[in-house]
């Protein structure tokens, strides 16, 4: 029994370094990768046996060209749901965030600067919405999306382009489970085929009893969760804040 619980506890870790590296690299990851670069007590060979499984489990996939494996849909739900550790932002970026945002704006301005932030700190696609301010919808970030390694696929990138233009689909998807503080779509999880590769990380923001608002970052499956979650976290606290004396 314990070398099975061994063996389980280390193919968690096998694909823990996976999803971890291949967000940081964009690379598939082989086990000689894992071996040379973490402390897994193992071979190579044992690593590439849990690699296997793993990948009869749907966690990963191999690129027909690569030894590597690529993390699945399922692999970063996983990871998002077991494995993700909460961070913070650090001192300089938090004092960049509240300089901006305690300045003096009227509320489109400030929800302007706010989805400007949220893309610079996050470097993906940002987006704030407001209800009360019908229509109203801020985004920034499309220069961060465009240089990453996934939309070098030009059919990719013209499926986000698309689902972008149509308002309706963006605002159902923002006023989704409104009184979830934090909501993680990834692929499918959002039920609709075209948005499969990407994944939408939402963050309610609000004050007292008055309207909602909702913050949203739009990358790829590969994006670094961690981060944006702790970038919305900080960023929400602030409106909250600030709307208290703007609203």
């Amino acid at each position: 029994m314990t070398r099975i619980q061994d063996k389980e506890k280390r193919k968690e870790k096998v694909l823990y370094l996976i999803v971890k590296s291949f967000i940081k690299n964009c690379i598939p990851i082989s086990s000689e990768f894992l071996c040379e670069n973490f402390d897994l007590k193992c071979s190579p060979a044992t690593v590439r046996n849990d690699m296997a499984e793993l990948e009869e489990e749907g966690f990963l996939y191999q690129p027909h060209t690569s030894a590597g494996r690529i993390p699945t849909e399922k692999a970063y739900r996983y990871f998002v749901d077991f494995f993700l550790e909460k961070k913070e932002l650090d001192i300089k970026e938090k004092n960049k965030i509240l300089e901006v945002l305690n300045s003096e704006y009227d509320l489109e301005t400030l929800l302007r600067k706010t989805s400007q932030i949220l893309a610079d700190l996050t470097e993906e696609l940002s987006m704030v919405s407001f209800i009360g301010e019908r229509g109203k919808l801020f985004t920034h970030g499309m220069k961060y999306i465009i240089k990453e390694p996934e939309f070098r696929d030009l059919q990719r990138l013209g499926t986000l382009l698309e689902l972008l233009e149509d308002e309706d689909f963006i605002f159902e998807i923002l006023n989704r489970d409104l009184e979830s503080q934090t909501k993680v779509f990834i692929g499918s999880d959002l039920g609709v085929e075209e948005f499969k590769e990407f994944s939408f990380v939402l963050k309610s923001f609000r004050f007292e009893d008055g309207p909602k608002g909702r913050l949203a970052v739009i990358g790829p499956l590969r994006m670094d969760y961690e981060r944006i979650l702790a970038s919305l976290d900080f960023i929400s606290s602030c409106l909250n804040k600030i709307l208290r004396r703007l609203v």
